[in-house]
């Protein structure tokens, strides 16, 4: 079945020069994207994680905030408010569910690292991401390894098949050339669009690529 990006709305790019195949193709390298990756690769489904730089220069790594707080999450009233009503509730409820469990599992799998040194004054955002990313290089690592990480790639478009259904995606690699990745199932991982302020601590990427994608 052939695919395309959609008519009149995908970003211009030259003609694609490789084609690879994986089941899913996970487009983000920070603690979204790499927490969707592994799970899918420790289950032994050929995933792809395309990263537009490397897994320790991502919004995640750059955090301040105080994630830790999340073990105990805030209530739905409570979500709401600080969202100043604008949270989508089964979201919210979605969050503060497996917020606890999702910690617990970064801690577990912190144990299993002995490379990744916890320093106590470390932001929790890069202790986060350095484990992860240790995890994810391991995993990349195994003769009969799943997980396929890109870095240095720009994520162009989602490709569609003549049904209008997600066949892939189109990305753009440092060193200029175009390629495409045919799967089944794209994961948006790409976080916000925080570099579009002024004033801002998102990395320069943070830019909405993802988002645009997601409209389009």
């Amino acid at each position: 079945m052939s695919t395309s990006t959609r008519l009149g709305r995908q970003l211009e790019a030259p003609a694609p020069t490789w084609n690879k195949s994986a089941a899913v193709v996970v487009v983000g390298g920070g603690a979204a994207g790499l927490s969707a990756a592994l799970p899918l690769a420790a289950a032994r489904i050929p995933v792809v994680l395309v990263c537009r730089s490397t897994l320790l220069d991502t919004a995640t790594a750059r955090s301040t905030s105080r994630g830790i707080g999340w073990r105990n999450p805030p209530t739905s009233d409570q979500l709401a408010s600080a969202g100043d009503g604008l949270a989508d509730p089964a979201a919210a409820g979605r969050l503060i569910e497996q917020a606890p469990e999702l910690l617990n599992w970064l801690d577990a799998l912190a144990h299993q690292i002995s490379s990744v040194e916890q320093d106590p004054r470390q932001p929790l955002g890069m202790t986060m991401q350095r484990t992860l990313a240790s995890v994810a290089r391991v995993q990349e690592l195994l003769p009969a390894g799943t997980l396929t990480i890109d870095t240095h790639s720009r994520a162009v478009d989602v490709l569609t098949d003549e049904s209008g259904h997600v066949a892939g995606l189109r990305v753009s690699r440092g060193d200029g050339t175009i390629g495409d990745y045919r799967a089944g199932t794209v994961v948006l991982a790409t976080g916000g669009a925080a570099r579009l302020w002024t004033h801002t601590t998102a990395p320069t990427l943070a830019n909405g690529d993802g988002l645009a994608m997601a409209l389009r």
